[in-house]
């Protein structure tokens, strides 16, 4: 009994040293948050982009959607969960939470045969870099959620990919003018032995299509498409399970994407060429499709002191690329700081980490 009490009474102040202790990442309890699965604090946000509803604005069938779906949870849930001590009970001291910029608005066919539409909830179909996914939230409540984990003593991890953006979708292709689809998508459901898949019967992937220059082009990404380049071999230059494959190992220099100078109005355009211009200036780097990812995937560390990234697929993106995004990320985070220095937990710089998919414990 006397040995029994004397383990536990070293436990229980070994327990007290590692929460005394400072943190560090080596150490650190991290958990990982599929943000849109784990708590709705704001439901107004749970349909963006229209998301849920056809071409016509007539909502699918929410039965279905609760497979592939968004399912409501977002940056204010995380709040909520954080302020009511959710992680700190567990003795959580990190946070990583799925890529919360804003991703494809409408859904790919789901599951080996179609049987779903699947919507980018996850943050790995990329549309736009510069601006948080309004399911996820608003800034001011990214700013509330930054906040409040610093308030706990918690640090934010974001999701990051570079590889590659997200499919087309007949909802995006509209939106955004680009493709060829014919109109007769917007009611349509499978019906008479179809699946989600035959969406592409309404596409064009032709030649005859020339309006395929209003995407990505070939600039940015490999995707087989009309202007757009020719998939490759290899984990560099291979389209990962189908997904238009960013050029991030160019050297050329190039101008934005056309999707995005869609997407953009004047003002926002105007806006982000000058700060490229200026990250340009101060880095001494050149505007490649790279180079562009890396100054907008900085800026959120640089306005809201993001802690660190975990690296999505990795081996799929040049190691120069990666090395690159670390050393703007640590420029990015001290600059934070500095900025910052009643609301800073420590002088600890950025940290990165990242998965190789197919390696097992050996």
């Amino acid at each position: 009994m006397k040995l029994l009490s004397t383990l536990l009474f070293s436990f229980l102040c070994t327990l007290t040293a590692l929460a005394q202790a400072p943190f560090t990442w080596d150490n650190a309890t991290v958990y990982f948050v599929i943000t849109d699965r784990f708590e709705d604090g704001n439901s107004a946000n749970n349909n963006s982009y229209g998301r849920g509803y056809d071409g016509n604005g007539n909502p699918y069938s929410p039965i279905v959607d609760q497979i592939g779906g968004f399912h409501g949870g977002d940056l204010a849930g995380l709040t909520n969960k954080i302020n009511a001590n959710y992680f700190t009970d567990l003795g959580v001291n990190a946070l990583w939470i799925t890529a919360p910029i804003e991703q494809i608005h409408g859904w790919v066919s789901g599951g080996s045969n179609g049987d779903f539409r699947h919507y980018a909830y996850h943050g790995y179909y990329a549309l736009d870099w510069t601006e948080l996914d309004a399911n996820m939230g608003t800034t001011s409540e990214l700013s509330a959620f930054m906040a409040a984990a610093r308030s706990k003593g918690i640090r934010v991890l974001f999701d990051v990919v570079m590889n590659h953006v997200g499919y087309n979708t007949a909802h995006d292709m509209e939106e955004f003018n680009f493709g060829c689809i014919d109109p007769n998508w917007r009611g349509w459901s499978p019906g008479g032995g179809q699946s989600w898949n035959d969406v592409h019967n309404f596409i064009d992937y032709s030649s005859n299509c020339g309006n395929w220059c209003n995407w990505w082009a070939d600039e940015w990404v490999r995707a087989g498409l009309p202007c757009h380049a020719p998939e490759g071999g290899g984990d560099l230059l291979s389209s990962l399970a189908g997904l238009p494959d960013i050029i991030t190992e160019s050297t050329n220099t190039v101008s934005l994407a056309p999707v995005l100078q869609t997407k953009w109005d004047a003002t926002k355009e105007a806006q982000e060429l000058s700060e490229l211009s200026s990250f340009y200036s101060s880095t001494g780097l050149t505007a490649t499709t790279r180079n562009h990812i890396i100054k907008w995937l900085t800026d959120w560390v640089r306005e809201y002191g993001v802690d660190g990234f975990r690296v999505d697929t990795y081996k799929h993106v040049e190691g120069e690329a990666w090395a690159s995004l670390k050393t703007q990320a640590v420029a990015a985070l001290a600059e934070w700081k500095a900025n910052n220095p009643t609301e800073k937990l420590d002088d600890l710089p950025f940290w990165m980490v990242a998965e190789d998919f197919g390696h097992g414990p050996g």
